[in-house]
């Protein structure tokens, strides 16, 4: 028996939010495995040049509520 995409979605969001979360997690964990090294460490550079940007204060943060609201307005 094959299960859709659609099938596997209805059932991961039926799911109670910690148990989502966690395979959030797991599905994010098994795209990492499968990035290149070069682009890990371009990855883990940008990561750093942003996080040294918020610290000196270069740049200021948004609230995740903030982003999440922008989100939700952009997708409707």
């Amino acid at each position: 028996m094959t299960v859709s995409i659609d099938e596997i979605t209805a059932a991961a969001l039926a799911l109670p939010v910690e148990a989502r979360a966690e395979l959030a997690d797991r599905m994010a964990a098994s795209l990492i495995s499968d990035i290149p090294l070069h682009v890990k460490e371009l990855q883990v550079k940008e990561v750093r040049k942003r996080r040294a940007e918020v610290l000196s204060g270069n740049v200021q943060g948004i609230p995740s509520q903030q982003v999440r609201d922008e989100i939700a307005s952009l997708l409707k």
